[in-house]
């Protein structure tokens, strides 16, 4: 025979089984919350060690002499402009002469000149933008990317741009740095480089197209070849170990 359970002893059964679920979700939170407080003051001293690690300290000291190194490069090309304008000397026949061995030497020269005032106003803003980015990640990447830029775009140049025409200006540089840095992320596959580089794609891809030939008085070899140049730079620097930089 069955007989009924009291509803006063089911009243009672369902509010101990409510009590204890209510104690089992306080004590699943208190352990989710010491939990958080553990993860969070181990955080906490991992990033004031490395506040405090000479890693940081290297890594600042790379980026600072990384900017200073731009602005010396883009101070260098404003004062040469205002030599140029102010005596005035033609500084600009030192620039690219293509397929001529006496003027080789224009391929050092060259990204340092200007053919105006409109011209120079017009390539500082990328140049501390893409230099300011690559300057971050340290002083030796800035050099290798700005360097290897200007080395083969000036070849490029050099070998197969128009006969009885002078080359001159930092588009090719420009060019190169917006090849590092769209195509580091791609080669190095870590965070902060892949990061940058889809920033830079998003807001600056549309320059690509200056690699081909548009208007006559503009070098789409400078661009094209320097574009080049930044890659392999990208390429160079994804294979050393980073000791700095972000």
């Amino acid at each position: 025979m069955i007989l009924p359970i009291p509803r006063s002893h089911l009243r009672f059964r369902n509010t101990g089984a409510i009590y204890c679920s209510v104690l089992l979700k306080v004590s699943e939170i208190d352990l989710y919350i010491r939990k958080w407080r553990s993860d969070t003051l181990e955080i906490i001293n991992v990033l004031h060690e490395f506040n405090m690690s000479p890693t940081k300290n290297r890594m600042v000291r790379h980026a600072k002499a990384g900017f200073v190194s731009l602005g010396v490069l883009v101070g260098l090309m404003w004062v040469i402009e205002f030599i140029d304008w102010f005596l005035p000397l033609q500084l600009d026949i030192y620039g690219i002469h293509p397929r001529n061995p006496a003027w080789f030497q224009g391929i050092v020269f060259a990204p340092l000149l200007h053919g105006s005032w409109a011209h120079i106003m017009a390539n500082t803003p990328p140049l501390l933008i893409f230099g300011g980015l690559i300057a971050l990640q340290g002083v030796g990447d800035f050099w290798l990317a700005t360097i290897l830029s200007a080395v083969v775009s000036g070849l490029g140049v050099w070998f197969i741009a128009p006969p009885a025409s002078v080359t001159v200006g930092a588009s090719g540089i420009i060019f190169g740095y917006l090849g590092f840095l769209l195509l580091r992320g791609f080669f190095e596959r870590r965070f902060s480089s892949i990061l940058i580089s889809l920033g830079v794609g998003a807001f600056y891809s549309s320059m690509i197209w200056g690699v081909l030939p548009s208007s006559p008085n503009v070098s789409w070899q400078a661009h094209f070849f320097g574009f080049i140049g930044g890659v392999l730079a990208a390429n160079l620097v994804s294979q050393q170990p980073k000791n700095h930089g972000i």
